[in-house]
């Protein structure tokens, strides 16, 4: 575990389909109008009791979250506790994806989920605005000789937040990823990405970062998946892949708001995709397999 102060330098590294825009339209792809804008802590940052890390996705020089430890002493029924706790913390009007599992006494309180690697983040997610999340809680009483935790976030390793950015109508899907103690003396901040196209999802990992240049990468990614090819005739989506090589994945297709209205495994060398949707013409056709990603963009005539 790497630590650092927080003025540590932070890396950032622009990983966007634009750059490559001329290699991916001559394999049959299309790039977004944006891309996954991902930022690696290096070294990662740890902070201790009583600190906060401040997360500005989007570069703008603004906090859109923050994470912080923190402590408190207190009486309760005439017994001395320590509590400590992790939160994480929206700015404005951004959201955190949520669950209701952690109850501290007899309170209920929303937490972060702790995802995995390669989860989607899109707007099915259970999202909410508050002023913070708690990730974690421990209370101590001493004179019991006793503990009592809660949150998902005890002892996470390389585990992300979904993160969503609210700017006036627009909203971008993002994540960050963690380690926290299990017993919440430490936090290690490591990466953090969002998907600079309004209203399109990515998943928690997401970087289009494989060790190499920005333009290498991007292209690497595409051409990992050079035998498949998408198009669209009137209501219909077709995905072909050649050369009878189906790689593991998945096929989604997101509408220009931001909702996913297909989604199906690879399972044969031609899908046909019939769209009777109304949420207008413009869809976009995104393959995740263990390989590579493809992304293009497509539009239905006669609706």
């Amino acid at each position: 575990m790497k630590k650092s102060t927080l003025t540590s330098d932070v890396t950032k590294k622009i990983k966007t389909y634009s750059t490559a825009a001329t290699a991916l339209l001559a394999i049959g792809g299309t790039a977004n109008a944006g891309g996954v804008v991902y930022t690696d802590v290096d070294p990662d940052v740890t902070i201790n009791g009583g600190e906060q890390y401040s997360l500005d996705l989007n570069g703008d020089s603004n906090a859109d979250f923050a994470v912080f430890l923190s402590s408190k002493s207190y009486t309760y029924q005439g017994l001395s506790v320590l509590a400590k706790f992790a939160g994480l913390q929206p700015a404005g009007s951004n959201e955190v994806n949520f669950t209701t599992a952690s109850s501290y006494g007899t309170q209920k309180y929303y937490g972060p989920v702790a995802n995995n690697k390669s989860v989607k983040i899109n707007s099915k997610m259970d999202w909410a605005n508050q002023s913070y999340f708690l990730m974690g809680f421990m209370a101590t009483v001493p004179a019991l000789s006793q503990s009592f935790t809660g949150g998902d976030w005890l002892g996470a390793q390389d585990k992300y937040a979904a993160l969503k950015i609210k700017d006036g109508s627009n909203t971008y899907f993002g994540w960050a990823r963690f380690d926290v103690s299990a017993d919440l003396t430490s936090m290690t901040i490591k990466d953090f990405a969002y998907n600079s196209t309004v209203n399109y999802m990515l998943s928690t990992g997401d970087t289009l970062d494989l060790g190499e240049d920005t333009a290498a990468a991007s292209i690497k990614t595409v051409q990992a998946l050079n035998n498949v090819s998408v198009y669209s005739f009137h209501n219909n989506i077709n995905v072909n892949f050649s050369n009878g090589k189906l790689p593991k994945g998945n096929i989604y297709v997101t509408n220009a708001l931001g909702q996913e209205v297909y989604t199906t495994a690879i399972s044969e060398a031609n899908t046909q995709i019939n769209i009777n949707e109304s949420a207008g013409n413009m869809y976009v056709v995104s393959i995740q397999t263990e390989s590579g990603n493809f992304t293009k963009k497509v539009f239905l005539r006669n609706r």
